[in-house]
């Protein structure tokens, strides 16, 4: 995990992420969950996430982390959430 705006995330962030270079994002619920680990709840559904891709999270225009995905996961049914990437 590479941090840019922020040091870390104190709170559940709503940010826009990206998966890979050319996805074009969505809306997330992103938390940290260990010192260089963020969980993140796309909004809208992503295809084709596989680990050691890169996700990027932004605030506006600003990079708030990066790095590569551990292990995607399809969360619980009914939730409206497709993937939950670790990194």
């Amino acid at each position: 995990m590479v941090w840019g705006k922020w040091a870390g995330i104190e709170d559940e962030s709503r940010l826009w992420g990206r998966i890979r270079h050319r996805d074009p994002g969505a809306a997330a619920l992103v938390r940290q969950s260990e010192a260089n680990v963020v969980e993140a709840v796309f909004e809208t559904p992503r295809t084709a996430i596989a680990p050691g891709q890169a996700a990027v999270f932004y605030d506006g225009d600003d990079v708030v982390a990066g790095g590569w995905i551990d292990r995607p996961e399809a969360p619980p049914e009914g939730d409206g959430f497709l993937a939950l990437p670790t990194l």
